[in-house]
């Protein structure tokens, strides 16, 4: 089980941080990505705090982490679209809708299909 795999049909957002790593870190493909869960959770997660020091006009960790909880708008992500994925009782923007089973097939952990 992991949250993001970059093997298979690509969004928009996957699409480009495929490409970015091809340009900057020399990846040739998605099975040279080492931490793809790492890397996906990562971006995400780095976006969606961004979102909040912008909206609360602050990097303050008590602003920001209010604005976490009441971030306004969508955020297209890789792993998914995060809707208002922080509250003051739930901290964790995944829930088990967000994962997919992978398998390990040719030296490669691939989606399930």
């Amino acid at each position: 089980m992991q949250t993001y795999s970059f093997f298979g049909k690509q969004n928009a957002r996957g699409e480009y941080v495929l490409r970015m790593l091809k340009e900057k870190y020399s990846v040739k493909g998605p099975e040279d990505v080492s931490a793809p869960v790492g890397t996906a959770n990562a971006y995400d997660g780095l976006h969606l705090v961004a979102l909040a020091i912008e909206q609360a006009k602050s990097a303050d960790g008590a602003k920001v982490r209010d604005a976490l909880e009441d971030l306004r708008g969508d955020y297209v992500g890789l792993i998914k679209t995060y809707r208002r994925p922080f509250t003051a009782d739930q901290h964790d923007a995944l829930t088990e809708r967000d994962y997919i089973m992978v398998v390990w097939r040719q030296g490669k952990i691939v989606p399930v299909h």
